[in-house]
């Protein structure tokens, strides 16, 4: 009839709606199908244009004597309450933006009973619609006009113990919800797995208990299964967990909030908001907590909610599909996008806080945050939120309180938990210290995003690089590099790749210690890896250049494994960081330090025409590019000698003939039994150093012709006979030392090539006499 024919009802607008409250007052408690027709109605009035006849009688449906009777103890009495509930909630939708505070008072307290209400003719969408009902009268407190500004905050605070409490409830049941889903699972693995299609439908269901949205544990005559019932507490906490984060923001505001409007109002000339004569700002405590950002009691709630709510995300481990019940096997196998977006909304609740109910709130918490981490791994994605989706005041806060915190518990990075059986040795690192290991790397990332945390990782980081460098040599040698040389690597990454200036201020005193005592540990080890590892931190150490420039020497003796290596990055390290040396020092300074020694300056370029390679070889144009910038003192090196590597000298065998000469005894000389023929090496290494050394000597080529042939012994027996029969007044004893050593020279320089000759003509077959 009122679809029908709008026009002709409308003038009943009001006397409909009166009529119908009347008939709810008047109408006995025993008569619950009239009841129960006359909510139905109400909720179809509520639907239409007519609903505004309803909205003056908004005290007498929030009486429950009127709108759902006295008596409910029977079970058809008790039926009304979610349908009398559902039609109040739609009323209060409508008019929530007219509601007084003593109104929303009456509503705080109807529909928290109602989202408490454990009793099973109470459906878990009446929960859901309570929840959402709730949060929207927040943005109705928030804005309240009441000249007490205590109501609206004590209003908030009244939904935000209803939701805590609620999170405690069913976090005393999670356990056992998710051990009977479990079961399932594993009951519809055995189901699926079962090769007859027969024993498939002769298999009955497995009796477990089922437990409803609120956690009660019944003994199985409920229809429900345990996956319907984890569905219906993730369909009741994420309106829960996403409301809460809105809740926290009201309060943490609500002083300021109100402080804005008062001072907006005498602006306008007229107070908005005037304060009762009884009340005054400055003698009534009640007043002065309304304005504060979060009292004690507030921070205790918020601490409560930690402790119930974080457990509670458990349930959010199975992706419950309701058209799909076979991805129950499967949905633990990662988190699912509703799980992430879960932790994301519980980690955004703290994100409002000031600087000082932050610290007070998250510090404590922090050991329980890491029991949480340790039982489930996903919890991480907290500490990530916080840290690089919080905004940057956020960030830095909870850097420095989480800093802080791994700081003190520095011991458990290192902490392994499996232990081989025979040496007795770890194996394996613990939960824990992987969970301390992605911390402190989300504190160092969190730099690159915002750098203004530098300043809270600074008070630290000298200890921090001691205790990291000092607790990595107490691991065990097998399992080195350990996880606090790992920490380091990340940390010196973060840092050099930032430019932070106050950090390498802060590490200039410890620079001759980080390089001297990691270089002692490269030497002192043949762990490949760690020598890897020792050879990057070197190279990667945050410091200027010029702090640099005094342990240059050892930096190049480290540059070299670094491009004589086999793995891409620390190759890519060495070349750019020889290209920065090249760039910005002089090369009458860089170029002394690499050629001081002449071994190290082959490994050098031969490392760097090792990558003279084409395409697509990922660095044969940066080390051209290198080599260039060099201006032609790569050449230098082809006058060096070059020894030979390992691999090349492994591959030449010990009694080879072109480099050793074979002899064999004279048994006639000697009675004592020996071995019939021996080699003896040929002394290729000091025939070349003596070629090259005289090949170095100014003094060489002097002199004639007939100056450069081989001393014999007999010339030798005339130097001595010179140097005793003449008189030591006559004797130019300069002369004569010079004159005996350039022959001494020649004759080194006639051995050594005989050696020389030998080898070679041994080695392409040609007569020694040719």
């Amino acid at each position: 009839l009122i679809r029908a024919n709008p026009d002709q009802v409308r003038q009943y607008e009001e006397a409909l709606a009166t009529n119908i409250v009347s008939l709810m007052r008047s109408c006995p408690q025993e008569a619950v199908s009239t009841r129960k027709e006359l909510l139905v109605s109400t909720r179809h009035i509520l639907a239409t244009d007519f609903k505004k006849g309803f909205f003056r009688h908004v005290d007498a449906m929030l009486d429950e004597r009127i709108l759902v009777g006295h008596l409910r103890s029977s079970a058809e009495q008790r039926s009304l309450s979610p349908l009398g509930y559902s039609t109040l909630a739609d009323l209060i939708h409508h008019v929530r933006s007219r509601l007084s505070p003593a109104q929303m008072s009456r509503v705080v307290r109807i529909y928290s009973r109602v989202l408490h209400d454990v009793s099973m003719n109470m459906p878990l969408s009446m929960k859901i619609t309570a929840v959402k009902l709730l949060l929207h009268l927040v943005d109705q407190i928030f804005n309240n006009k009441d000249p007490n500004p205590q109501v609206g905050r004590d209003l908030l605070n009244r939904i935000l113990a209803a939701f805590v409490q609620k999170f405690t409830v069913i976090k005393g049941r999670v356990p056992a919800l998710m051990e009977v889903v479990e079961k399932e699972i594993e009951e519809q693995k055995v189901i699926n797995g079962a090769s007859d299609s027969e024993e498939k439908k002769t298999r009955s269901p497995p009796a477990y208990g089922v437990l409803n949205a609120d956690g009660d544990v019944y003994d199985g005559s409920i229809t429900s299964s345990p996956t319907a019932t984890l569905r219906d507490i993730q369909s009741l906490l994420r309106p829960m967990l996403h409301g809460i984060r809105t809740i926290i923001w009201c309060i943490n505001g609500y002083g300021h909030q109100r402080e804005k409007e008062r001072k907006k109002s005498i602006s306008a000339g007229e107070e908005q908001f005037p304060l009762p004569a009884f009340v005054t700002t400055k003698e009534n405590d009640e007043v002065n907590s309304a304005m504060l950002k979060m009292t004690f009691g507030e921070r205790e709630l918020v601490h409560e909610y930690i402790m119930s709510g974080l457990p509670c995300l458990k349930v959010f481990l199975l992706n419950v599909d309701p058209d799909k019940e076979e991805s129950l096997a499967s949905s633990k196998s990662s988190p699912s996008m509703l799980r992430k977006e879960m932790i994301d909304a519980f980690a955004a609740s703290f994100t409002f806080f000031d600087s000082f109910n932050f610290r007070r709130v998250i510090a404590p918490n922090l050991p329980f945050f890491m029991n949480e981490m340790d039982k489930d791994e996903d919890m991480v994605g907290i500490f990530r939120a916080l840290l690089l989706s919080s905004g940057k005041s956020v960030s830095y806060e909870f850097s420095e309180v989480l800093v802080t915190f791994l700081m003190e518990n520095i011991s458990d990075v290192g902490i392994y938990d499996a232990v081989d059986a025979e040496s007795k040795q770890p194996v394996k690192l613990s939960i824990r210290s992987r969970n301390m290991s992605k911390l402190f790397n989300l504190a160092f990332a969190s730099l690159t995003k915002y750098p203004k945390n530098e300043a809270a990782l600074l008070p630290h980081l000298q200890k921090l690089i001691i205790e990291c460098s000092r607790r990595s040599m107490k691991e065990p040698a097998v399992l080195l590099p350990g996880p606090y040389l790992n920490l380091l690597r990340s940390m010196f990454r973060i840092i050099t790749s930032g430019k932070f200036e106050a950090s390498y201020k802060e590490l200039i005193p410890l620079i001759p210690t980080i390089l001297n005592g990691f270089y002692r540990i490269y030497n002192a080890t043949d762990d490949e890896a760690l020598r890897f590892m020792i050879v990057e931190l070197i190279l990667t150490v945050p410091s200027r250049l010029s702090v640099l420039l005094p342990h240059l020497p050892l930096l190049v003796n480290i540059i070299i494994p670094a491009l004589q290596s086999c793995q891409g990055e620390l190759v890519n390290l060495g070349l750019r960081t020889l290209e920065f040396w090249v760039d910005n020092l002089h090369p009458d300074f860089l170029f002394p330090i690499i050629a001081h020694h002449r071994a190290t300056l082959c490994q050098l370029m031969v490392s760097l025409t090792n990558h003279l390679q084409p395409a697509p070889y990922p660095y044969g144009l940066l080390c051209l590019r290198l080599l260039g910038k060099l201006g032609g003192k790569n050449r230098l090196f082809l006058q060096e000698i070059m020894s030979l590597d390992d691999e090349q000298s492994d591959s030449i065998p010990p009694g080879n003939s072109s480099l050793a000469i074979h002899c064999e005894w004279d048994k006639a000389s000697s009675d004592i039994e020996q071995p019939a023929s021996f080699s003896l090496q040929l002394p290729l290494e000091r025939a070349v150093e003596a070629l090259r050394c005289v090949a170095k000597s100014p003094t060489y080529v002097s002199g004639d012709a007939t100056s450069l042939l081989p001393l014999h012994v007999s010339d030798q027996d005339m130097y001595v006979q010179r140097l005793f029969t003449e008189k030591a007044e006559m004797l130019d004893l300069n002369s004569f030392a010079s004159e005996l050593m350039q022959q001494t020279k020649l004759d080194q320089v006639t051995s050594a090539f005989a050696v020389i000759r030998a080898a070679l003509a041994s080695v392409l077959d040609v007569p020694t006499d040719n």
